[in-house]
């Protein structure tokens, strides 16, 4: 009987502590995507996330006795969330969510203090599929941990990647994404192997603005350190594993036709607008992919493309949207952002209209 108890305590106690992790981690994934309204403004201003996310937003300014409402708005009644993205008054303690279901930048503000703004950027995915042809193989038995080749993500933020050390199969797809800085002030990175750190593979974003993404693919084993090339203190690993399997000899032989589906982020390509040109002015993504570009001064700028100059400054018609071979910004001041997702393969040349010389081009295979 005495037995029987300590067992029963024992189940008890396992269920207890068990629901306890549960609880904390679902608390844990509450906190991610959320935006804080405190009195400087928005925290973080600049949110990067992929296609389908939530964001939420929570009214944060002011104390028991003091509180300040807000209302979330769109900054453009052309925006494609716009009148969709508002919220209503937000008190003290209040939150509200949205989800974007559609990929770009979006610009958004505090109907109470319009000097309040922020930017959600959200990258389109793309559905991938994989079959593979009828094959006779023998029984297979497998052991130690075997990692999926798949997408992971490295995010920079506060001068660090986030996480610092990842392990991942053959063949996956790392994707650092830039969350470093502000809508006022971002910090620029670039993704640079380490000299020496494996013979394999060598691997250079260049630099990353703010919302900037750069992916590379590792197809051999091994530990690839890296650091950033603007900020060399900054380091990370990429320790690629082996498929560990072990093949079985069988007198069954099985013909198999499998077909897997995954969802991945496409591109997020930023490209940086400056005095003397478009950086990088020459670029190749994939199709579902989205070009960003960011003024960066001095003056304004526009970016239309080569075909599309007959379009007036104020809005992109519809017909260029269904065509996909034309696409056009508004007048673009310094730290303003536009961008363009492409779902159609071709060559896509472009100018800045307000300074004619500078010229760039995307490629979407």
């Amino acid at each position: 009987m005495q037995c029987k108890r300590f067992f029963l305590l024992g189940v008890f106690l396992l269920a207890f502590f068990v629901f306890l992790s549960v609880f904390s981690f679902a608390q844990a994934m509450d906190q991610l995507n959320v935006v804080s309204i405190t009195g400087s403004g928005f925290d973080p201003d600049n949110v990067s996330i992929l296609q389908g996310t939530t964001v939420t937003w929570s009214n944060g300014n002011g104390n028991g006795v003091y509180s300040r409402v807000h209302r979330i708005v769109s900054d453009s009644s052309n925006d494609v969330y716009s009148p969709d993205l508002q919220s209503g008054d937000l008190a003290l303690g209040d939150t509200y969510s949205f989800t974007f279901n559609v990929p770009g930048s979006f610009g958004y503000h505090s109907a109470a203090d319009p000097s309040m703004g922020g930017v959600v950027n959200v990258a389109p995915l793309v559905t991938v599929t994989t079959t593979t042809t009828p094959m006779t193989i023998t029984a297979v038995t497998t052991f130690g941990p075997v990692f999926e080749a798949k997408t992971y993500m490295v995010y920079v933020r506060d001068y660090a990647f986030v996480p610092q050390n990842l392990t991942v199969g053959k063949g996956s797809t790392v994707v650092w994404v830039n969350n470093d800085g502000s809508a006022n002030y971002q910090v620029y990175h670039g993704i640079e192997a380490d000299h020496g750190s494996n013979p394999d593979s060598y691997f250079h974003s260049g630099p990353l603005g703010l919302g900037g993404v750069f992916g590379y693919t590792f197809n051999m084993p091994g530990v690839y350190g890296y650091h950033c090339s603007i900020y060399p203190w900054m380091g990370g690993t990429i320790a690629v594993s082996p498929e560990e399997v072990l093949s079985t000899t069988s007198t069954t032989q099985t013909a198999v036709t499998t077909t897997t589906s995954s969802t991945l982020p496409a591109v997020l390509q930023t490209v940086v607008i400056n005095g003397v040109g478009f950086v990088p002015s020459d670029v190749t993504v994939p199709v579902g992919s989205t070009v960003m570009w960011i003024n960066d001064g001095p003056g304004f700028h526009r970016v239309v493309s080569s075909n599309d100059l007959h379009v007036a400054e104020s809005q992109e018609p519809a017909s260029d949207v269904l065509a996909e071979k034309e696409f056009a910004s508004d007048k673009l001041n310094i730290g303003d952002i536009f961008s363009n997702t492409f779902v159609r393969a071709g060559v896509y040349y472009y100018i800045d209209d307000l300074h004619p010389s500078m010229a760039g081009k995307i490629t979407v295979k």
